[in-house]
Parts: structure tokens; C-alpha cells; sequence
């Protein structure tokens, strides 16, 4: 709408006036404070975001709580000639009453336009000469991109991670190479998980926990290696010294597994938990990296602070202003530690923003599986936690306990559970 203005009133909910002044291309914006969003900053995040992107942004403030106050606050700021595009859903009830006023009393040439999150649409109303009130609607498609989202709420994104992905028929393989798939299963028993960082670990002890499948060979040069290390002869490993060995890649050779075949992030493969973060990666950019913005590695905190708050293994900036925060798990995750991730992102990016967890669960590999990991379907739905599987194929699965045995039954069996493929769930994200 070039050099039109738009007028609308801050809002914690700094996206309700993000998403119409990006899609409807808005060349300046004047935001209405009140006494409230002025002392707690409100508006400051959003202003930066829009000046970003070229938009001429102003703040004007006023005091008093009635509808006249801000009536005749509006008629100060705003030139009567002026044509204006009034942002409705900012603020309290009364003050969108008073910006409806303010466009209904001046008469033709200006606009009201509202984003209605539940139809994921805008809605624009105007008048005719003759006092008809026309409307019209627009999907969502304002082009955001994360950094806007979580500016508009006073956040920064600190850094994200931008290096290509490898061949996408990886996860093709992992599926149907039994074998191959296995052996990257094992690091769920491996070390260091098993180890409690406070104890010290004799040899003896570290092979028993590896069933004695380390061969002498390898021991050998794993204690030559921290005795060079540590300058002095080595007869039991802590945890440290088990993760140093861990990162020269020697714990795969001991298991009798093969070199890792992935990076990640520039750097080789230590724990399952890495290969699954990149393997959920391709799949995503496969499905919809040419339909949605797609983020990985991303990491958020406050202004003028170097520390970051939260990281998303992936992140989808939305149409709506929304921000979808998917992050991989092969292993259990704890109330506590869903809730802290949702409360961040809340911060980050609002109320409306979500968060899903995403699991390895072929059905071939049950019997192989962790207990945690194998009813873990079962905790994420008792806590009301959504979730997604990369799974055998791209169908959902629907399982059912047994004692501490997990079935898989058909669609819709009483009692059972839906595990959504990410496919399908990639397919619904709009």
C-alpha cells in the first residue's frame, strides 16, 4: 500500500500488528501506546523489526483509560486528510472500539484491517459512499522471517546454523537398512550415558558395562592416549576421560561399529542423539523445505546480552506470525524440562507459538529399544505433550500397552494412541 499510513495500537502480542503491516506491504506505521505498553517497553521490539525491513515506524503515547482519551488522543496524532489503514486486535477491548470509531467517523478513503488467527486469515473492511460496509479476505501470507518473530517480542536470534545439508536419501536408508540402523541404536546403551560423572570407573568396570566387546587392542590405545593426555599413567577413566575417548572416536571401534558416515555441523558423530537431530533434519527439508521457512541450530535471547535463553533443533516461522519449535529426543524428556522450552519460546514468540517433540520409532527395532524410549509415546500423550515419529514409512502408527509390552494395533483400536509420522504432520503445517 506504498506510503499509506497505518495506525494501531501496541500490544504485548507484538505479531497481531506484525503479520497485516508485512503482507499489505505497509510504508508507515504509527503505534499507539498506552501508559502500560509504554513502561514496560511493548512496542520498542516491534518498531525495530519494521524500521528493519525499510518501514517507517513512530510510537505516540497518551494517558487515562476511557474510550474519550483515547478518542481524542487519535484525532491529535492523526491528520484528518490523511487516508489511514486502522490495525484492529491491538490492545483492550475499548481501545479497538475507539480506533473502530475513529474509521467509522471519518468517512471514505480509509480501511480497518484484522487478522484473525482461527480462519488464518486477514480481513479488510471499508465503507461505500453510500455507508456500506464492503469486506474482503486474504489468506495469510505475509513472508517472516524468525528474526522478526522473536524482534517484535524483544528478542534476538544469537546465531543459526547455515551450512548445507548432505544427500536426503539418508533417511531411506536408515529405514530399511536394519543392520545399519542398529548399530546407531547401540550408542543408546554406550558410554557416557551409563556413567555417573562423580565416580571414578576402573577398566574392569568399564568393560563390564560395554559386555566385554572391547577388545584389548583398542583399550590399549584409548589409555595411551589419556596417559599422553594427562602426563601420567592411567588406571581408572572418569567420565571426563571417557568423553575425551568418546570424542577421538574411539568408543566406536570398540562396539565394533563403523566410522560415523554423517557430520554434524562440521564435526563427527558422538552420540545417537546427533545422528537423529541431522537424520529429522533432511527429512523436513525434503518434505517442505521449498513451501515453508525453515530454520535449524537456531539460538534465542534477550537484547544487549550475549547469553542465549533457548535453542531449537528446528524452527518454522509461520504466515501467521507464529513460530513452530520442533526438537529431536531418543530418550525420555522430563515435565519440567517441557514446560521451561515452552515458557521460552512463549517469551520469544507468543502465546500462539508451539512446540513439538520428535522420536526415532521404527517398529522392527521394539524389542531393541529402551524401555524409556518405547513408552515414551505413551508419556508425551498422558502430558498432553504433541509429538511426531520417524518411522518405518511415512504412514501413523497407533499403539497400544501391554503389560510393559507395546502393541501395534489398526487405526482407531479402543485404547490406542496415534503417533503422527513427521510426513504427515510436515503435510498439515500450514
Amino acid at each position: 500500500m506504498g506510503d499509506r499510513l497505518f495506525v494501531g495500537v501496541t500490544t504485548e502480542q507484538g505479531t497481531a500488528n506484525l503479520v497485516p503491516l508485512v503482507q499489505l506491504r505497509a510504508g508507515r506505521y504509527l503505534a499507539l501506546d498506552s501508559a502500560l505498553a509504554a513502561e514496560r517497553g511493548w512496542g520498542a521490539g516491534l518498531l525495530g523489526v519494521l524500521q528493519r525491513r525499510g518501514i517507517e515506524a513512530t510510537a505516540r503515547s497518551w494517558t487515562g483509560e476511557r474510550f474519550s482519551d483515547l478518542l481524542a488522543a487519535i484525532k491529535g496524532f492523526v491528520r484528518k486528510e490523511e487516508a489511514v489503514t486502522w490495525i484492529l486486535g491491538g490492545g483492550l477491548k475499548v481501545h479497538q472500539v475507539a480506533v473502530w470509531e475513529c474509521f467509522h467517523s471519518r468517512g471514505g478513503g480509509d480501511t480497518v484491517v484484522y487478522a484473525d488467527p482461527g480462519a488464518r486469515e486477514l480481513r479488510l473492511l471499508s465503507f461505500t459512499p453510500d455507508e456500506k460496509l464492503l469486506e474482503e479476505k486474504a489468506p495469510f501470507e505475509a513472508r517472516l522471517v524468525c528474526e522478526d518473530v522473536v524482534g517484535a517480542f524483544g528478542r534476538r536470534v544469537h546465531s543459526k546454523h547455515a551450512d548445507r545439508l548432505e544427500d536426503a536419501s539418508e533417511p531411506a536408508r536408515w529405514r530399511a537398512d536394519a543392520v545399519y540402523r542398529r548399530s546407531w541404536s547401540l550408542l543408546w546403551k554406550g558410554i557416557p550415558d551409563q556413567i555417573d560423572p562423580s565416580e571414578e570407573m576402573s577398566l574392569a568396570a568399564w568393560n563390564r558395562i560395554l559386555k566385554e566387546e572391547c577388545k584389548d587392542a583398542v583399550r590399549a590405545e584409548i589409555v595411551e592416549k589419556l596417559q599422553a593426555q594427562h602426563g601420567q599413567p592411567v588406571h581408572a577413566l572418569s567420565a571426563t576421560s571417557l568423553n575425551v575417548a568418546w570424542n577421538l572416536g574411539l568408543w566406536t571401534r570398540a562396539l565394533g561399529l563403523k566410522r560415523a558416515p554423517i557430520e554434524a555441523f562440521g564435526r563427527r558423530w558422538s552420540k545417537y542423539s546427533y545422528y537423529f537431530e541431522r537424520l529429522l533434519d533432511q527429512i523436513v527439508f525434503s518434505e517442505a523445505g521449498e513451501r515453508l521457512q525453515i530454520d535449524r541450530g537456531v539460538e534465542v535471547g534477550p537484547y544487549g546480552t550475549d547469553h542465549a535463553e533457548q535453542e531449537h533443533d528446528i524452527l518454522f516461522t509461520m504466515k501467521d506470525g507464529t513460530l513452530v519449535s520442533l526438537d529431536a529426543k531418543t530418550f525420555d524428556v522430563g515435565r519440567k524440562d517441557l514446560d521451561a522450552r515452552l515458557m521460552n519460546l512463549t517469551r520469544a514468540a507468543g502465546r500462539m507459538s508451539r512446540f513439538v517433540v520428535a522420536i526415532p520409532y521404527h517398529v522392527d527395532d521394539l524389542a531393541e529399544m529402551p524401555k524409556t524410549l518405547r513408552e515414551l509415546p505413551f508419556a508425551l500423550t498422558s502430558r498432553d505433550q504433541a509429538f511426531v515419529i520417524v518411522g518405518a514409512d511415512r504412514n501413523d502408527l497407533w499403539l497400544r500397552k501391554n503389560g510393559s509390552w507395546v502393541d501395534v494395533v489398526r487405526k482407531g483400536a479402543p485404547d490406542a494412541i496415534r503417533c503422527r509420522s513427521v510426513e504427515n504432520w510436515l503435510a498439515g503445517l500450514r
